[in-house]
């Protein structure tokens, strides 16, 4: 397999939005959202619940930190570092990426997004990156180190299949997260009317 840098694999890579380019708002008030670092789960994801509604100054400044589809956010600065995919309905929300993020946008007619995460998020990228830090306490993922990291390329063929993969496993895993809650609720429920004699 065949190994390129990361700089070769994509249009851009940028770091977010300082905090002069927004500012936080009400959710009736907000025209966009800004990504955190709590945004991110374990699996590669953006959890749109978790998104803060911001006011942007000036929208004219926004276009390079605004998430489109096929997008990956690294979270390179903070305790955690991890990556995230970004889909279709996040990008519909209007989401800048934040200061601790750098936002890369892979040329997909060679790398698909959903296979840079895998390898960012699996413990090969995590051993890479380990060795990209430059914090002591706080972590940190510089955009010049990044660019340069090689990374090995599957076939197309074989990134259709991960990116299939890594789809249908976030999906069963959401899916037993929904049922354990729904059984969790009704063994409350059952041990609430026992205490209270009602069974």
């Amino acid at each position: 397999m065949t190994s390129y840098t990361i700089e070769d694999l994509c249009h851009c890579i940028v770091t977010g939005a300082t905090n002069s380019v927004y500012e936080k708002a009400d959710a009736a008030d907000a025209q966009h959202f800004l990504l955190t670092g709590s945004c991110l789960n374990q699996q590669g994801q953006i959890e749109a619940d978790q998104l803060t509604p911001i006011c942007v100054k000036d929208e004219k400044s926004i276009a390079r930190f605004s998430l489109q589809t096929g997008d990956v956010v690294l979270l390179a600065r903070g305790s955690t570092i991890r990556a995230a995919y970004v889909d279709e309905t996040t990008a519909q929300l209007g989401v800048l990426a934040s200061a601790n993020f750098l936002l890369l946008r892979p040329k997909k007619e060679l790398l698909l997004g959903e296979t840079l995460v895998a390898f960012l998020n699996s413990q090969l990228g995590i051993a890479m990156l380990e060795r990209m830090n430059t914090g002591a306490v706080i972590q940190n993922i510089s955009a010049s180190s990044l660019k340069k990291t090689e990374i090995p390329l599957p076939s197309l063929h074989d990134q259709q299949r991960l990116a299939e993969l890594f789809h249908a496993r976030n999906l069963a895993y959401m899916d037993t997260l929904a049922l354990a809650e729904q059984q969790k609720k009704a063994a409350d429920a059952c041990i609430e009317q026992l205490l209270k004699g009602d069974a």
